[in-house]
């Protein structure tokens, strides 16, 4: 009876490692899946990031571009009432001088 219960209580011990063995096999299948999943994530992430920061770039340039545009408008349009002002300035000495002479 000692020897079947010896044998019983070895096939149960048995039955429990590979239990235990197959748990841990399963789990490691389930972190390594995980793993990947993450780390895909993790390069979509990333390509994304790249994306934005090259977005970011295209519209500073623009900006800059426009600002740039802008800028040299507004000083074409500075020099032409500034020219204007001048010749109504002359044209107004020219009637003063003609006035007086």
């Amino acid at each position: 009876a000692n020897e079947a219960t010896r044998q019983q209580d070895q096939s149960a011990a048995v039955a429990a490692v590979a239990a235990v063995q197959a748990e841990n096999k399963t789990l490691r299948v389930q972190v390594a899946t995980a793993a990947d999943g993450e780390a895909s994530r993790m390069a979509g992430l990333l390509v994304r990031v790249q994306q934005l920061q090259e977005e970011v770039l295209t519209v500073r340039a623009e900006g800059e571009a426009a600002w740039e545009k802008k800028s040299v408008q507004l000083d074409a349009s500075w020099s032409a009432r500034l020219g204007a002002a001048q010749r109504l300035l002359s044209e107004a000495v020219e009637r003063d001088v003609a006035k007086a002479v």
